[in-house]
């Protein structure tokens, strides 16, 4: 064996044994980290990769106990750090990536000490807690600036979260001890303008910065205006989780964009009302290189405003090829009344964009028929993504959709991956297997939301007929934002659940019956393959023997009319014969 395939077995040795230990869970990597040597750097390496919480790994430096004080409990160390703790933590250390910690009533980690802090500050030895972390994510319901001795050179990606009067600590410093950071998120329940004055210089000091998130009320026209002439910004998106109120007073939120600015941007996603957006987008081509949009609606939009929107999508942001159009998010409350769109509404989204990626959602049930859900499906043959209405709780009557709108989309969207409507399964197509469209291999997962049905195996055989082996069938459940339906409706929705729960495991029943019987038509194929190649060998081999037949019968005739010249009788030619000894 030479030096090079010996490094190359050693090299695939290690990748082997990080992929086997990679499906392994936690406490069979503990036990796998006392086998070897070797496969202890491994176990290891896996085992600290991603730290949920300093509590889970701060044990390792020194002792560690809760400490209750006032109905609080927090972390402490029950002794001081040593320095002979820090040689021995740095192994462990140096094996994280990936840090998140939370402090939140709903979190399971338990806040730590603002003491602590202060001594990993003061007796860390470079300063540089996790040397080679590369992405982290603070929660933190107390002083954020000890957050910075988790960052440094090596950190590309920062998620912080606190209330503004903490945040304004912290937000000065990131640029100086991560300035090769590229991806941002800063999300607080208020907002000051001191912290906006922050984030301006923020991102001015932040060459590299790619992707940046805030909450809604931070991104104001300051913001936008410093972020547009960042060279690299790719991806900017607006928070709205925990946001009661969009607007601060004292801070303008216009959007003014010119066609020089966002040169480089691809992705932006939006926390608005209309009356703020349709103005925007009246400017033609104001984001040329923008290929993703989305927005979430404050309000609910009449239909003929909804068109208007799209209207304006199509001349101020022509190059889209993913959309998204959420009024549910902060819409949750149906008003009772049907939202009357059809394939009008969309007209155009159809006639201008070729959309691979597209969602609508709405708390109201849409009135959309099949011919209306198939002329998207026709406009946008490269769909990978096609969610339509599924959040929406339906009546039966106001369910429209039937199951046939299934196979419009397995025959028009061939690279489709995953689909979510709600349709009428109370009545299920007779099944077609000569003429019925399937969906291709890529696709992998339905989302029928509250869909009516009452035939949970007749539903599964008609989709085991659409859908490929292992596609995964989602469905409502009492989990969902949507749950809070009363009275009758939640005994309905309730009962379809338990349909489409029983049409969910016929349908996996059903796809291994026909993997089976797809085996055994396979198998009988190769054996009929095999069967009429030997028939067709002893045809071949038959017409042989006939032929040699009918040879050695024309020479038997030939020789027994032959005669020999000394006028004796018929010979048969013996002297031509190999046995031939002469004639007398």
């Amino acid at each position: 064996m030479n030096k090079l395939t010996a490094v190359e077995t050693a090299w695939h040795l290690h990748e082997i044994v990080d992929i086997i230990l990679g499906y392994s869970l936690p406490k069979e990597l503990a036990s796998c980290a006392r086998v070897s040597h070797f496969v202890s750097s491994h176990a290891l390496d896996l085992l600290y990769r991603n730290v949920c919480g300093l509590t889970d790994i701060l044990h390792l430096l020194a002792p560690t106990e809760s400490q209750t004080v006032e109905w609080t409990t927090n972390i402490v160390f029950t002794r001081p750090i040593q320095p002979d703790d820090w040689e021995r933590f740095l192994p462990y250390a140096r094996r994280v990536r990936h840090l998140t910690h939370v402090e939140s009533v709903l979190s399971d980690d338990e806040p730590v000490l603002t003491t602590v802090f202060q001594e990993l500050q003061n007796t860390h030895p470079t300063g540089v807690i996790f040397p080679f972390l590369q992405s982290a994510e603070f929660r933190m319901q107390d002083d954020m600036r000890f957050m910075l001795m988790f960052t440094h050179e090596r950190l590309r990606r920062l998620s912080i979260a606190s209330d503004a009067r903490f945040l304004k600590d912290v937000l000065r410093g990131i640029p100086k001890a991560s300035p090769g950071l590229e991806f941002l998120k800063v999300t607080c329940s208020d907002a000051i303008q001191t912290t906006v004055s922050d984030l301006v210089a923020l991102a001015e000091d932040l060459p590299n910065l790619r992707e940046i998130i805030l909450s809604s009320h931070l991104l104001c026209a300051v913001v936008i205006s410093s972020l547009s002439k960042h060279p690299h910004i790719t991806t900017i998106s607006q928070d709205s989780s925990g946001i009661t109120v969009l607007k601060h007073p004292g801070i303008h939120y216009e959007r003014r964009i010119s066609d020089t600015d966002f040169q480089s941007l691809k992705s932006l996603h939006l926390d608005t009302d209309m009356d703020s957006l349709l103005p925007w987008l009246s400017n033609r081509d104001v984001l040329p290189s923008l290929r993703v949009f989305g927005v979430e609606l404050r309000t609910l939009e009449p239909p003929h405003r909804i068109r208007d929107l799209f209207t304006l999508l199509t001349t101020a942001i022509p190059h889209i090829v993913e959309l998204t159009v959420d009024s549910y998010k902060h819409n949750r409350r149906s008003t009772g009344r049907p939202l009357y769109v059809s394939s009008a509404s969309f007209q155009p989204l159809t006639q201008h964009l070729s959309l691979t990626c597209f969602v609508f959602d709405h708390p109201d049930p849409l009135c959309m028929n099949d011919e209306d859900v198939e002329s998207l499906a026709k406009a946008w043959p490269n769909l990978t993504t096609f969610y339509l209405g599924k959040s929406a709780l339906y009546k039966d009557a106001q369910a429209v959709l039937s199951m046939s709108v299934l196979s419009s989309f397995a025959q028009h969207c061939p690279k489709l991956q995953t689909l979510a409507l709600v349709m009428n399964a109370l009545t299920v197509p007779s099944p077609s297997p000569s003429n019925q469209a399937q969906f291709g291999h890529n696709f992998k997962q339905l989302d029928v939301g509250c869909s009516p049905i009452s035939d949970p195996r007749a539903v599964a055989n008609f989709l085991s007929r659409v859908v490929p082996e292992g596609t995964e069938l989602l469905f409502w459940h009492t989990g969902m934002p949507n749950s809070t339906a009363a009275g009758s409706m939640f005994e309905s929705l309730m009962n379809r659940h338990e349909n489409w729960k029983a049409a969910s495991i016929w349908l996996m029943a059903l796809h291994c019956a026909h993997s089976e019987n797809k085996t055994d038509k396979l198998a009988l194929s190769s054996v009929t393959e095999r069967f009429n190649e030997s028939e067709q060998e002893n045809m071949r081999l038959r017409r042989e023997v006939e032929m040699l037949r009918m040879a050695n019968s024309c020479s038997c005739t030939i020789c027994s009319r032959t005669r020999h010249p000394s006028g004796h009788g018929d010979l048969f030619l013996a002297s031509k014969l190999p046995w031939s000894v002469g004639y007398p």
